[in-house]
């Protein structure tokens, strides 16, 4: 990693804008905080150190360098910087809202939020590398928003230079990468580290007989030492944490242009642990019934601050004020709403909900 990206990176983590994910929980609330909990910011470090990790282990095995740029580390710490209030809850509330209150001409997505967040900070100002890391961001080009346009040019622009950039040092692509290689390393990096956090969390809320259940179900060559570590919770994070490496180092690149797994009982155990957090923790009663409570907050604040042609609106953030009395639209003005409440924290929209229960009451 250069000189430039490390500073980037220092940038990242120390600006409003990355400090803010430090204040929106992953996949358990904060009301379980037993123990400490993953948060945003947490998880976005860990993408980082496994994306950091996944290009290596790549680079080795095809020998060529995908991380050429050394920006790696910087897509992940940006992958989630567009994340709202109670994370994915927040995103569908949100989406919701925004549709209603348009009557469906507007919408919310989390990752054009990223370039939301990115450009309202000009966080990437200056840097060499700004188009790259902005076309590395894109895992859903169709969701961009109309004046994200631009970005589209730049994705399919980075993507082509990513496959000519390894046809010339000699690797038998046949069709063009569907994604930058940086962004298809992130959203795998991604992926295997809600495994591991979501079930070091998940520790808060199952007893070890419900570990134990769980863990039953794994392929039976790896079932049996996993049975052993729920002896304890520490033991169990202990050996949790010897597969975050063998996960992360298990990946090539196919001449199809997509990351494949090199040991398929390692990915075996990866994909069956993804199910198996859906099935026991992402689904447990326990965090439904936090959602559910969650839920109410977040239509409580969301649709009081979209409800703005019939009262004065009240505004958690000077900057978006200004935004919406100088619109000139109704859609304008909604799109306001929808980045301002594209900023909020757990926290922030949680003692907003308090402010405004006490203005209607």
């Amino acid at each position: 990693m250069n000189l430039e990206m490390m500073e980037l990176e220092r940038k990242i983590l120390s600006s409003k804008e990355g400090r803010r994910l430090a204040q929106i929980s992953l996949a358990i609330d904060f009301v379980y905080g037993k123990d400490v909990l993953y948060t945003r910011y947490m998880h976005s470090i860990e993408v980082a150190n496994c994306s950091q990790i996944m290009s290596a282990s790549i680079s080795k095995s095809i020998g060529i360098d995908v991380d050429p740029k050394h920006v790696a580390r910087i897509v992940a710490l940006l992958h989630d910087i567009g994340h709202t209030a109670f994370s994915h809850a927040g995103e569908v509330a949100l989406n919701d809202h925004t549709l209603k209150a348009s009557g469906g001409s507007v919408f919310f997505d989390g990752n054009a939020n990223n370039y939301t967040r990115i450009r309202k900070s000009k966080i990437l100002k200056g840097s060499t590398n700004e188009d790259y890391i902005l076309a590395s961001l894109c895992k859903h080009p169709e969701s961009l928003y109309e004046d994200q346009e631009k970005i589209l040019k730049i994705v399919d622009r980075e993507i082509k230079n990513d496959s000519l950039y390894l046809r010339e040092n000699g690797f038998k692509l046949r069709n063009n990468l569907k994604q930058t290689l940086q962004c298809l390393i992130m959203d795998t990096a991604d992926e295997v580290c809600y495994i591991i956090s979501d079930l070091t969390d998940a520790l808060n809320i199952l007893s070890l007989d419900e570990l134990k259940v769980m863990m039953s179900e794994l392929p039976v060559k790896y079932r049996n030492k996993f049975m052993e570590a729920t002896k304890g919770k520490n033991i169990f994070k202990a050996h949790l944490q010897t597969f975050f490496m063998k996960f992360a180092t298990n990946f090539t690149i196919s001449e199809d242009g997509q990351l494949v797994a090199i040991d398929k009982d390692i990915e075996e155990l990866r994909i069956t642990l993804a199910a198996l957090n859906k099935k026991y923790i992402i689904n447990n009663k326990k965090i439904l019934d936090i959602r559910e409570k969650n839920g109410v907050i977040l239509d409580t604040v969301f649709g009081f601050l979209f409800n703005f042609e019939n009262r004065k609106i009240t505004f958690p953030s000077q900057f978006y004020r200004k935004r919406f009395l100088d619109a000139k639209s109704k859609e304008e003005k909604i799109k306001a709403i929808r980045d301002m409440c594209g900023s909020f924290t757990d926290k922030g929209i949680v003692d907003f909900y308090n402010k405004i229960k006490n203005i209607k009451g």
